[in-house]
């Protein structure tokens, strides 16, 4: 096996693993969507992927929270295991007069997840 083969076996195993940890559910997805899903990072950049994550393993940017003087809602999934909630209620805490939504039974795919009341979320919120 080439090193670039080993290379994309790793990348690929980690993308595989991470969406395991991506959604609260991962069980109740379609085959369809996880290969969709996985399809996303495999056409990203090693690179930049790995980059990625260092930066949001190494950066702290809590200190620019209270610049922050526009209408926020954070939505967060509070079953998030890639970023925790009380990382959200940290980001609630920094941003004054924002507006805490947690998706109840969601992971960090809260979107795909808990589409509907996500969207019902966005359209109050943009009211």
């Amino acid at each position: 096996m080439s090193n670039s083969t080993g290379r994309l076996s790793n990348l690929t195993s980690m993308l595989k693993n991470f969406s395991e940890i991506f959604f609260a559910n991962p069980e109740k997805l379609s085959s369809e969507f996880k290969i969709w899903n996985l399809s996303l990072g495999l056409a990203a950049s090693a690179h930049a992927t790995i980059q990625c994550a260092i930066e949001l393993r190494d950066v702290d940017l809590r200190p620019d929270l209270a610049k922050i003087k526009i209408p926020t809602m954070i939505v967060h999934g509070t079953n998030d295991n890639v970023c925790l909630f009380d990382l959200a209620s940290s980001m609630h805490d920094g941003i004054k007069g924002s507006q805490l939504v947690p998706i109840e039974r969601a992971g960090h795919g809260f979107y795909y997840e808990e589409k509907e009341k996500l969207n019902n979320e966005l359209v109050n919120f943009m009211a």
